[in-house]
């Protein structure tokens, strides 16, 4: 039985890496078929605030504070009477990202976001991530990781809140 086919990927990019604060540059796309998303893509533009960062580099935490703009092309099915096929949103991005070393092999992270929109801050997307990469070798690590994501106004019959456990083995080149 098949419960996930879900593909998401994300680019970011801060210019300043070292800095306070620095602008912050960030595009996602996004496909779930059985959240009936054909795509949605995000682009975001924005200040990365860096309040914590360790001088040997074992930890980091940095806000980001962005103004973004959404497409999304759902699935629309012949019972759907008011349901749109296209929409644009525009939000506002609120996201937190930090991680800190633990050990000399393992390092924890967490990233959360929430996505109002601009005109309804009811209609919103939320996602966070919680895990851990363990070095196994030099080159070999085990990554696990629990995300949740929530659109409160998802599309009919699609529930709002989705969990993912992932496990997954990082190769280092």
């Amino acid at each position: 039985e098949v419960v996930a086919r879900n593909y998401f990927g994300n680019l970011n990019f801060s210019p300043y890496k070292q800095s306070r604060i620095s602008p912050s540059f960030s595009v996602k796309a996004e496909r779930d078929p059985f959240k009936r998303l054909d795509v949605r893509f995000v682009g975001s533009a924005g200040a990365k605030i860096t309040p914590y960062r360790t001088e040997k580099g074992n930890g980091e935490m940095s806000l980001f504070l962005m103004t973004s703009y959404e497409f999304q092309n759902l699935q629309v099915t012949p019972e759907d009477e008011e349901a749109e096929e296209f929409s644009h949103v525009p939000r506002w991005t609120m996201e937190m990202r930090g991680t800190q070393k633990l050990n000399s092999s393992v390092t924890a992270h967490v990233q959360s976001s929430y996505e109002p929109s601009w005109g309804e801050l009811a209609n919103y997307l939320l996602r966070s991530q919680t895990g851990m990469k363990v070095l196994l070798t030099e080159r070999l690590a085990l990554s696990l990781e629990y995300q949740f994501n929530r659109t409160n106004q998802p599309p009919e019959g699609v529930a709002p809140d989705d969990r993912l456990f992932k496990t997954g083995v990082i190769i280092d080149f």
